[in-house]
Formats: C-alpha cells, structure tokens, sequence
C-alpha cells in the first residue's frame, strides 16, 4: 500500500489561482493602456499570496508527518480492511521527501525479525487495535492486529505463553502471530479515509 500525500490538490488550486491572477493582470494591461487593476493584481498582492501558499505547505508537511494514508493491497484484515481501502493512520514518526512519501504494507511476503525503530511514547492501543510496524527491512511496514497486550495469556494450540513486559501480540496473517517490542511500532490505523463501497468511508478501525 503507497502512501498519498493529500495536500497535493490544495496546492494545484492554489497554483492554479496564482497563474489565473496573473493572466488576468497581463491582459488588462495589453488590452487597455492606462487602466486601473483590480486589487488582486497589485504587486504586494502576488508577495501576501506567496506567503500564505508557504504557510499553508509548513502546516500540512507537519501535519502529515503524524498522519499518512496507507493503502490496503491484500485481503488479510478482511472484512474490516479490505483490498483497495485508505485508511487514515497516526504515525509517531516521519517526514516527507516533496509532495510524497512512498512505503508499502505487505503481509504477504514472509515476516523477518524486527529491529528497533522509534519509542512509541504514548501507546493508546488495545486488543483489536490495528498498528503499524518496521521490519528489518526499511523500505517496509507492515500492518497487524494486535491480540494480547503485557501481561494477557494467549492459548494456541494447547500451547499458552503470557506476553511479557512492553511487548504486544500481534497477527500478521491469517495463521501467524508474533511477539512484537513496543519500540517497534510506528503508528495506528484509526479509520478508514477512502473505499469502494461508499458507506464504509469513515468507518473507525481502532
């Protein structure tokens, strides 16, 4: 799943808008010597215009570097995460590189150990909660529901292990699970931001 960076329609509104305001100013002049411009085509107009185009791009670059939108590739989660949904994830980490930020969920492939990433410092999950991982390999997440967290006893296959301090269990697929270390996870799917069916749109995941 890709991640889209959303701002990119604002700023070609904007842009666009820009370039309109300047056309316009360059045809009343050609059209008519001497005529009087409008305000929107006065000099310090295009500098203000500017300054908010700039602020406007600060804000949303910090806003998505909590908030991305994955893309679901595969049926794993389904039917609560199905092939095709965006979903709107909190991250605890990141920025972008320009108007996008490229990394892919793929449970498919099989799992490598993990390695340490970044502190999740304010964990707000529980059982059912859907998160976001690194594994060893940077260029991707993956997703996974977490089923146990410190201290839960999870029984499979007659077999019982108690999940240890700072550490949550999690599936990765539909007949694997694996102890994940807090340090690891990344972010939080909170609800789903697009999908086929329209009245799935905002359905929360969390």
């Amino acid at each position: 799943m890709n991640y889209i960076y959303s701002g990119v329609p604002t700023y070609l509104a904007l842009f666009l808008i820009w370039i309109y305001i300047a056309y316009d100013a360059y045809r009343l002049n050609v059209d008519k010597n001497g005529v009087k411009l409008n305000w929107y085509n006065k000099w310090y107009f295009y500098i203000f215009f500017a300054l908010i185009f700039y602020f406007i791009f600060l804000l949303s670059k910090a806003f998505m570097a909590n908030y991305q939108h994955p893309r679901i590739i595969n049926e794993i989660f389904s039917p609560t995460l199905q092939t095709g949904d965006l979903e709107m994830a909190k991250m605890n980490y990141g920025h972008s590189s320009g108007f996008f930020i490229t990394n892919v969920f793929d449970n498919s492939a099989p799992f490598n150990s993990l390695s340490p990433v970044l502190i999740f410092s304010s964990p707000k999950y529980t059982v059912g909660s859907f998160i976001a991982f690194k594994s060893s390999d940077e260029n991707k997440i993956y997703v996974g529901k977490v089923i146990g967290i410190t201290g839960d006893t999870f029984t499979k296959k007659s077999t019982s292990i108690t999940i240890p301090q700072d550490m949550v269990l999690v599936l990765v697929n539909k007949d694997e699970t694996i102890l994940i270390p807090m340090k690891d996870i990344v972010g939080k799917l909170l609800y789903i931001f697009w999908a086929r069916n329209f009245a799935r749109i905002g359905t929360r995941v969390d």
